[in-house]
């Protein structure tokens, strides 16, 4: 008998050892993948910044149109930078919630080419909406 509660014992505990395994194997992958997605969601506007600023360093005659441009699409990425923190940050909070609005894809397209148009137009590359 003792050997037959062992056995069984052992069976029950073992199942649900893999069992628990599984969520926290979950929970650690979902984690994994936030930790990607928030990585990259911060990289890409630092990187349009970094680009925008490259290239007028690399001009020899930078207008002062070019430069309150420059500033002015750069101050657009920090704004959106601080948005993205303040989501983050949201998000750590145990009663967040989430809202949903509207967007508008007119608009986030033509932010997104913004973005990018310096660079671009450095590697002689023509977008179009």
């Amino acid at each position: 008998f003792n050997t037959i509660v062992l056995v069984v014992g052992s069976y029950w505990s073992y199942y649900y050892a893999r069992l628990t395994l599984r969520s926290i194997k979950r929970a650690l992958d979902a984690q994994k993948q936030f930790s990607a997605d928030a990585s990259h969601e911060l990289r890409t506007p630092l990187t349009a910044m970094r680009t925008e600023v490259e290239v007028a360093l690399s001009q020899r005659k930078l207008d002062q149109k070019q430069a309150v441009n420059i500033l002015r699409s750069n101050l657009e990425e920090i704004i959106y930078l601080q948005q993205l923190s303040e989501g983050l940050l949201n998000l750590q909070r145990p009663a967040a919630r989430l809202e949903l609005n509207p967007v508008n894809l007119n608009k986030l397209i033509t932010l997104a080419i913004n973005q990018v148009s310096n660079l671009a137009k450095s590697k002689k590359i023509k977008i179009r909406l």
